[in-house]
């Protein structure tokens, strides 16, 4: 019997190229990721090269336990303005409602009264009647509620601070899981994979600056190493200097704005209900340390 092999990466590579998925296999104990389109020039990947880029995505979405709470106390505030918002606003949506019922109310009455005619009230009313079901759809229509984008905020920050660690000690299917989760594309560009972060993660990597780093040739884009809050070089040329290396922005985002930015993430994110169960599974990593005075790039034990 064929025995069946959990690749992480399986269907989640695209092929720059031709725009195909790439195919694993194992082959003599390694496992390699190759683009099965006829003529197409990619060169077969083995899983450690995207392993490595993965890790360095997730590096960038690691923030520091006193960053974490600057962030969560900045949601808390924010959030008191946005619930009184949405509560005046439900409350002129309901006014509007019952005005609308009155409406068709007295309509009626001036039918039996005589005062209007047949056609004019059914005009009329089919108007207000597509009005009060559209303020119907639009009360009823759930709306994710501030304690409930507190949740998704502090679930994603609690992801984010321990993604890296939990991927290194996660098995195969845990660690696609937790791939498909904090990721949208994985794009495979000769010996590269660029790493596309889904929000609200790709909040997270940009709250530095940074856009888009090629990894030193000397040291793999994972290494703790590496300078966070310099400049250092990009894998691209900038654009008004071509043949010149370009340099990272690090322009460092404000507490406020990512807490603004991921507040907007949680009200958007269509799939909040299957992180529940990702927590339970991954979970905090035992023996995780602390990276309250590191800067969020402190080193694991």
């Amino acid at each position: 019997t064929r025995s069946f092999h959990p690749y992480v990466y399986r269907k989640l590579l695209t092929c720059q190229r031709c725009g195909r998925r790439l195919i694993a296999e194992r082959q003599k104990s390694h496992v390699y990721y190759r683009c099965h389109t006829k003529n197409c020039p990619q060169k077969c990947l083995r899983e450690e090269v995207v392993e490595r880029n993965v890790l360095a995505a997730l590096e960038r979405i690691r923030i520091a336990k006193s960053e974490q709470r600057e962030i969560e106390s900045e949601v808390d505030r924010l959030l008191g303005s946005v619930a009184e918002e949405e509560h005046e606003r439900r409350l002129s949506l309901e006014l509007e409602r019952d005005q609308v019922t009155a409406r068709l109310t007295r309509l009626t009455d001036l039918l039996l009264d005589g005062v209007i005619e047949q056609t004019d009230y059914v005009e009329k009313k089919r108007s207000l009647l597509d009005r009060q079901l559209e303020l119907h759809e639009t009360i009823k229509r759930p709306r994710a509620e501030a304690t409930e984008i507190e949740r998704r905020v502090a679930n994603y920050l609690e992801l984010a601070s321990s993604a890296s660690l939990s991927y290194r000690r996660a098995e195969p299917t845990q660690k696609r899981q937790l791939v498909e989760t904090t990721t949208s594309n994985l794009t495979v560009v000769g010996n590269e994979v660029v790493v596309e972060l889904d929000s609200p993660f790709a909040v997270l990597a940009q709250r530095e600056g940074v856009l888009s780093c090629g990894p030193q040739r000397d040291r793999p884009r994972s290494d703790p190493d590496l300078p966070i809050r310099q400049d250092v070089p990009s894998c691209g040329p900038q654009r008004d200097k071509p043949g010149t290396p370009g340099t990272c922005r690090t322009d460092q985002l404000q507490p406020a704005k990512l807490a603004q930015n991921l507040i907007q993430a949680a009200t958007e994110d269509r799939q909040a209900d299957t992180w529940d169960g990702l927590y339970p599974t991954l979970g905090r990593p035992s023996g995780s340390v602390s990276n309250d005075d590191d800067g969020g790039h402190g080193r694991f034990p």
